[in-house]
């Protein structure tokens, strides 16, 4: 079998985790303008990865590969790609997909046990395709 970092490289979406951010913290405009909410009390930071086929998300493979974090990163995609590989999943997609969320006051936006809502939007980029 091919080296699996060249075989990540040729499906690798080039700019696409840079994409991903901008969609993010478009999204995160865009969704404080039309709820009418504070843009500072509204964060798309925070996501992680999912592994779909042409048909959606892969629920065979195990949830314990996606790395979530704050933003996609090259390093995160190629450990979840090798990771996919090596269970013997060969057509698939990785997508990087966050969440808009918000706190109704800045008291609550700054108090820990005070989580923040979920918006019902967000962000779907695809990172890597091997289809």
């Amino acid at each position: 079998m091919r080296d699996l970092k060249e075989l990540f490289k040729e499906h690798f979406i080039k700019g696409s985790t840079s994409d991903a951010v901008i969609e993010m913290r478009t999204k995160r405009i865009d969704w404080a303008e039309e709820c009418h909410h504070p843009l500072d009390l509204v964060t798309t930071s925070g996501g992680g990865y999912v592994v779909c086929n042409e048909d959606g998300r892969l629920d065979d493979f195990p949830d314990t590969y996606f790395y979530d974090g704050d933003s996609p990163k090259k390093k995160d995609a190629l450990d979840l790609f090798n990771s996919v590989i090596e269970f013997g999943i060969f057509h698939f997609k990785i997508v990087w997909q966050s969440d808009v969320r918000y706190w109704d006051t800045h008291a609550d936006k700054f108090n820990r046990d005070c989580p923040a809502e979920h918006g019902n939007d967000g962000t779907d980029t695809t990172i890597l395709q091997t289809y």
